[in-house]
């Protein structure tokens, strides 16, 4: 695993170190960290500072996610079968079923993507967060050793939930 540089910076979220050790001690990978935390999503979201952000929500919204940063993605070609990028999403994550891709398909994904906003979507498109909050659980997903890297600034960007 690469050696991950210490930070000193005191401001940094409490949970770095914890998970720092962790990752250092990982031998086995993806891996999956966890720490309970309890608190609104949605205002654990609106607190962050990373560009890339999912609120995701069931039907009835008795189960609601937020998800942070991005530790894969997966984008569609023109003209692939919807059936293939679920596969390649589903092959990312062997073993894992705690681990969800969040994205969609264009509804029409044989013609050019119309309008400016919408070209980074492309035909099809897949994320799976880097860290995910559901009220009760903040989760980390590293998929292997040259991730943690990109892991521990991940953490190191965190910003606490703020109670009020």
């Amino acid at each position: 695993m690469p050696e991950a540089t210490v930070n000193t910076n005191p401001t940094r979220h409490p949970i770095y170190g914890v998970w720092e050790a962790q990752l250092r001690e990982c031998r086995q990978f993806p891996t999956v960290l966890e720490m309970p935390l309890e608190g609104s999503p949605v205002m654990w979201l609106r607190s962050q500072q990373d560009t890339v952000k999912l609120l995701w929500a069931n039907r009835g919204e008795a189960t609601v996610l937020a998800g942070l940063g991005t530790a894969a993605c997966v984008e569609g070609d023109p003209g692939q079968s919807p059936q293939s990028l679920v596969t390649r999403c589903r092959d990312r994550l062997a073993g894992h079923p705690e681990l969800k891709f969040y994205g969609g398909f264009a509804f029409r994904g044989d013609r050019p993507v119309l309008g400016a906003e919408w070209q980074p979507f492309g035909s099809a498109i897949f994320w799976l967060p880097r860290l995910t909050f559901d009220g009760h659980c903040l989760r980390l997903v590293v998929l292997d050793p040259s991730d943690v890297r990109a892991a521990l600034r991940s953490i190191q960007q965190l910003r606490p939930l703020d109670p009020h």
